[in-house]
């Protein structure tokens, strides 16, 4: 029966959240609007506020605690091995052939500019012929920015 009754209870949550959705108009709506951010703030603030209060109990911060102190020290980078991995990255580029890179990132912005126009095709094998390519990560993403744009979340509060 408990478990009968949680299934029931979640599936109804699930439901109520897919109406929510539904009614604005989609998922992409809802990212649009900010739904999704404004209800994780409002989930989030619950949470903390359940910490605080004691009403949630989480080890280590309100139970159980241990009153000495632990000091973490700070992370430095090590300026050595930033050194060597740009000299790794310059010599891949340097290595790679710019014509099979220049068609491949060429290839998905065609691709990514479909995809911007409604087009159901998946971008995916484009993004891997790109990798297969050698195109670094940023490279990818910089083909992908020029043609969608940078995404920019919606100020809720």
């Amino acid at each position: 029966y408990y478990i009968e009754s949680l299934t029931n209870e979640v599936e109804e949550k699930g439901r109520y959240w897919f109406d929510q959705v539904q009614d604005m108009g989609g998922a992409r709506a809802a990212i649009d609007n900010g739904f999704y951010l404004k209800e994780m703030a409002k989930g989030r603030y619950r949470y903390q506020r359940e910490i605080e209060s004691g009403q949630r109990q989480v080890i280590g911060v309100n139970k159980f605690v241990q009153d000495e102190k632990i000091s973490i020290p700070l992370f430095k980078g090590d300026e050595k091995g930033e050194a060597k991995q740009v000299a790794r990255l310059n010599k891949a580029r340097a290595k790679r052939n710019k014509t099979r890179l220049k068609s491949s990132l060429d290839a998905l912005a065609r691709t990514a500019e479909s995809k911007a126009k409604g087009s159901t095709v998946n971008i995916v094998p484009s993004i891997l012929e790109a990798v297969r390519a050698d195109a670094t990560e940023g490279e990818i993403f910089g083909v992908l920015r020029n043609v969608f744009g940078q995404y920019r979340p919606p100020s809720v509060f």
